[in-house]
């Protein structure tokens, strides 16, 4: 079977047009839902962030400088995650406790960035928060390592669900026109044999009832009509001859008297007359 034809039948190329109709809905679609996610995401980070900074602050009402110290030393532990990131600090920026032992250059929120960007634009490293309170500099992050992998397979589960959603369609198509030009072969092969002088040739419906099989239905009936028109004519054309055929035999018979006669060197009219 011929491919070409194949891919330029109507049904794939209608699959075609409905995959790369889906495949730009999907990409603005995607697009929308990525940035929501981030935002979401970012908004999580900074709202365990700023929590976290309050229970630090309640720490220190309640504690002081000791008890902020334990908090941030706790906080330091090696049972600590390492997305989890504290410091403290006096006013001067000198290093009290903590896990973090340079304090950032602004007073407020920041990103501390590690790494080379990702192919999608993402860059780890540590949102952080700098509060001054009391006398002392606190300041609490958290890596963007889990948010930046969050997107990221947001991102491939977006390309993958597309890719199968887009080749699936493909395919989809494909068998439809490939069965769609199985049956006009099948027509044309039939509309041969009819030319042929194979009247008794019909075209195959399926239970389908697609387009295509109500064409051959009407194209069954329109034979049928003809082949009873066929038949017809040739009755007519069988009883005519038998009609003509006794006039024929004796004109036939006259001339071959005619011509006996003339060979025997006879006149044709005077002897028809006696």
């Amino acid at each position: 079977m011929d491919r070409a034809s194949v891919f330029a039948g109507a049904p794939f190329r209608a699959a075609l047009y409905a995959a790369l109709l889906f495949s730009s809905v999907l990409l603005a679609a995607g697009w929308i839902a990525f940035q929501r996610v981030e935002s979401a995401l970012q908004q999580g980070l900074e709202n365990q962030i700023l929590e976290e900074q309050l229970l630090l602050h309640e720490i220190l009402v309640d504690g002081g400088q000791a008890g902020l110290s334990r908090a941030a030393a706790h906080l330091n532990s090696p049972f600590s995650t390492e997305r989890h990131i504290v410091g403290l600090f006096d006013e001067d920026g000198s290093y009290l406790a903590g896990n973090m032992d340079v304090p950032p250059d602004l007073i407020g929120w920041s990103v501390r960035l590690t790494g080379d960007p990702s192919f999608l634009g993402l860059q780890n490293g540590d949102l952080l928060n700098a509060v001054v309170q009391d006398g002392f500099q606190t300041v609490v992050g958290r890596s963007l390592a889990s948010k930046n992998q969050a997107l990221t397979t947001l991102f491939e589960g977006l390309v993958l669900f597309g890719v199968v959603v887009f080749l699936t369609t493909l395919g989809f198509g494909y068998v439809l026109s490939r069965r769609s030009l199985l049956k006009l072969q099948t027509i044309e092969k039939t509309l041969n044999m009819v030319a042929q002088g194979d009247m008794g040739a019909r075209l195959p419906v399926s239970s389908a009832r697609d387009q295509i099989d109500r064409i051959s239905a009407q194209v069954n009936e329109h034979l049928s009509q003809l082949s009873d028109l066929m038949t017809t004519t040739r009755s007519s054309i069988a009883s005519i001859a038998h009609d003509l055929k006794t006039p024929l035999s004796h004109s036939f018979m006259a001339l071959q008297t005619v011509l006996t006669r003339l060979d025997a060197a006879r006149t044709p009219t005077l002897s028809l007359r006696s």
